[in-house]
């Protein structure tokens, strides 16, 4: 049916005489999938593309699988003519991202030795308030950081120069000692090597002797494996090539000698082991034993903090450390991964500066100021006093007479021009390349700035705010791995997409009934929330059940069904897709068509369902519905799909078997294009 909506020079065909099909609009469609981010099982409208991005996310990674063909659809959608979409989003149990905006105000500890960057343990004041995955924050200016204690308590950090082949509970580390008798490389040896020929074998080695192999930044372990007349082959290749002339020496230990054990159970990969502070058996350079395995320690560090990523940075010692509480509980707005990469950018704001008009006595709450402006009820106010800085809040405004009543006295006394003011800050919140900025916020309740009444549902696409738990936190400018002061949304939880199984697709996609209370509807059955939808389409999914529930959802809502064929359906398949169903409400398509993906930029196979929709608004808003959507050409096809590398080839004669049994087949002819 022609929609007249806008300005514009418009061709309509009619007939003369009665009009033999009564026109309904087609100019609106419902798809129900998969989308990285968006509400979840609410029909949202959309009216381009870039609309459905903004709202719903981008493509999906490969590893989706039958998941990720929404956006496609989408793109297919509007590219061909398609005016206005509804989106169910659906997901299998998807995970909102939380976090939190943290109060960085106090001192936990200090740092009470120096640290140098690339350094895993600490020695600071005391770790009695401290536990194994607090996230701490050192304060040291530009190079402040962040930091995750693994393990709190005096303890010597051992680096391997490998990781552990094995998980080890309860171990104990041995130290090996070296003999004086030495051998020497005759010729020169490669890494990946495995057969070492020496100068002389006396006195002689053995199969399954020890040896450690070289010195300083190439020395390595190696077991002897055969033995040929003055060739040693090991059971495993060298890490480093070895000059002629490095010496090697044969390791041995003595069974009853005493043995370490390791502060932590360790697992697979792990090259970093804990033992008791005060024990000096084990320096930098000594080759251990570790249950089966041999290894050289590369670096020894102690301290009673151990943090379970290198530092980035130098530190003094006497820095503060503190141990980061929660100020303002964040989540994500909906469920995703997307949210894990939320960044939270706090920049410190002050809407007066000003300073005291008068002298004032100790002990006194009522105060006049140079102006009041930017004062309300609420204010937190800074008042520096010499070095000291005194924390108040605005009970009272007097404007006319330019004064504040306080909550709390002032105990100081205070001199005219006393510097005084206002403490509010800014949030940034920033997803990808979309940014929202929240202006002169507060946290105290009475503001009319205060956080929970600026950030709403209504007014942010990327955030809820679900707690504020310090109304007298400091909010400060923080450190982030990315280089710009900020603080990543997903510290407490992860997101997760909910991606289904194949096996979850009939409950995820088709969701539940609710008239009762139609809010409640979850998957299809939410389209039944919006009536002037009168296309329907699941792209992708080619599950007879979920079919079925389609197609019987379109013929008691007067909807049509646009169903995509299996990827890679041969001719004996679609057909018997096809035998499945009889009903006048919906229409099968074959085969998938290629296009191009932004994820791998590459072409891939993409199911058709999306780009047809698009044709039907196309040609009923063009031509009227008397013309079928056929003969038309599909925007945004470069070719069929293919199979293992092998282009779709559907002939004319294979169109004459597919047609006659209802089945709608798209096509390449030369000159023209790919067409339905």
């Amino acid at each position: 049916m022609p929609e007249y909506l806008a300005p514009g020079v418009y061709i309509e065909e009619f007939e003369i005489g009665a009009k033999p099909i009564e026109g309904v609009s087609t100019s609106t469609a419902g798809f129900v999938g998969v989308a990285e981010k968006g509400p979840l099982n609410t029909p949202t409208l959309v009216t381009s593309f870039a609309e459905y991005q903004s709202i719903f996310g981008n493509y999906l990674p490969e590893e989706s699988k039958n998941a990720r063909w929404l956006p496609y659809a989408i793109e297919g959608f509007f590219s061909n003519g398609g005016k206005r979409a509804y989106i169910v989003r659906v997901a299998k149990d998807a995970i909102k991202a939380s976090g939190f905006i943290p109060d960085i105000s106090g001192i936990t500890t200090t740092l009470s030795k120096e640290t140098a960057s690339g350094s895993i343990i600490m020695q600071v004041a005391n770790v009695e308030e401290l536990q194994a995955d607090d996230t701490l924050y050192l304060s040291d200016g530009a190079f402040s950081e962040y930091m995750q204690p693994k393990f709190v308590g005096d303890a010597k950090a051992l680096s391997l120069d490998s990781g552990l082949a094995e998980d080890y509970t309860n171990a104990s580390i041995t130290r090996l000692s070296t003999g004086d008798t030495t051998y020497t490389v005759k010729k020169a040896v490669n890494a990946k090597d495995t057969s070492i020929e020496l100068e002389n074998m006396q006195p002689s080695l053995s199969i399954s002797d020890v040896i450690l192999i070289d010195k300083d930044e190439k020395v390595e372990i190696g077991i002897i494996d055969s033995i040929s007349s003055t060739t040693i082959t090991l059971e495993s290749p060298l890490k480093y090539s070895h000059a002629a002339g490095s010496i090697i020496t044969k390791l041995t230990f003595d069974a009853n000698s005493p043995k370490a054990p390791v502060l932590k159970d360790s697992q697979i990969n792990e090259s970093i082991l804990l033992i008791q502070k005060g024990d000096t058996e084990f320096e930098k350079g000594a080759a251990i034993k570790i249950e089966g395995e041999y290894f050289i320690i590369k670096g020894v560090e102690t301290g009673n903090l151990l943090v379970k990523e290198k530092l980035r940075y130098k530190h003094d010692p006497g820095l503060f450390i503190k141990k980061l509480t929660a100020a303002i509980n964040i989540e994500a707005a909906n469920e995703g991964e997307w949210g894990n990469d939320i960044k939270l950018i706090i920049k410190e704001n002050s809407l007066c500066i000003t300073s005291l008009a008068d002298d004032s006595e100790a002990n006194i709450s009522t105060f006049k100021l140079r102006t009041v402006n930017g004062m309300e009820k609420g204010t937190k106010l800074k008042i520096k006093n010499a070095d000291k800085v005194i924390d108040a809040t605005v009970k009272e405004v007097f404007k006319g007479e330019r004064k504040v009543v306080l909550e709390s006295a002032i105990p100081d006394a205070l001199s005219a021009d006393t510097p005084v003011s206002t403490v509010e800050f800014d949030l940034i919140v920033r997803s990808g390349d979309f940014e929202e900025a929240f202006k002169s916020l507060s946290m105290n309740k009475d503001h009319s700035r205060y956080i929970e009444k600026i950030i709403t549902d209504k007014k942010s696409r990327l955030i809820r705010i679900k707690a504020v738990n310090n109304e007298g936190a400091s909010l400060q400018p923080m450190p982030t791995t990315a280089g710009e002061p900020g603080w990543l949304l997903g510290t407490s939880g992860k997101g997760s997409n909910g991606i289904p199984g194949n096996g979850e697709f009939i409950n995820v996609y088709v969701g539940k009934d609710d008239d009762k209370n139609p809010k409640n509807r979850t998957g299809l059955y939410a389209l039944k929330n919006k009536e002037d939808i009168s296309i329907v389409a699941i792209p992708g999914i080619s599950i007879q059940e979920v079919q079925d529930k389609i197609i019987e959802h379109c013929e008691s809502l007067n909807r049509f069904a646009v169903l995509d064929c299996a990827e890679g359906a041969e001719l004996d398949g679609v057909e018997e897709q096809r035998n499945f169903f009889d009903s006048k409400y919906a229409a099968l398509y074959y085969p998938w068509i290629r296009a191009f993906d932004p994820m791998s930029k590459t072409r891939v196979n993409v199911p058709s369902s999306g780009h047809i929709c698009g044709i039907y608004a196309r040609s009923d808003t063009e031509r009227g519905v008397h013309k079928a959507p056929a003969n038309e050409k599909i925007n945004g096809a470069l070719g069929l799909e293919e199979i293992n590398g092998n282009p779709r080839v559907l002939t004319k004669g294979m169109q004459e078997i597919l047609n006659p049994k209802g089945i709608n087949c798209i096509r390449i002819f030369p000159g023209r294009g790919i067409r339905v």
